[in-house]
């Protein structure tokens, strides 16, 4: 019964108006993370993506790229708030 009752949520979710513009702000976010791997010399699956996922080939990342990746170079939400 609970499975019927979850499924009528996410329903009841996706007929809502904003549902659309969530979904298209979802894949903007995963085509722009997609880009970040590729200029920073990652391979990803499919060259990018059309979709709420990205495959970034796990081959294409070592200790040394995932570092400066997410230490010498983090994306914005990976960086502590400026202080005011």
């Amino acid at each position: 019964m609970h499975v019927i009752a979850a499924k009528a949520v996410c329903f009841k979710e996706a007929a809502e108006p904003g549902f659309v513009a969530y979904q298209q702000q979802v894949i903007d976010n995963a085509q722009a993370m997609a880009q970040v791997f590729i200029d920073r010399g990652y391979d990803v699956v499919s060259g990018g993506t059309d979709a709420d996922r990205v495959s970034p080939l796990i081959r294409s990342v070592t200790f040394i790229n995932w570092h400066r990746l997410c230490v010498e170079s983090p994306p914005a939400y990976m960086r502590p708030p400026a202080s005011a």
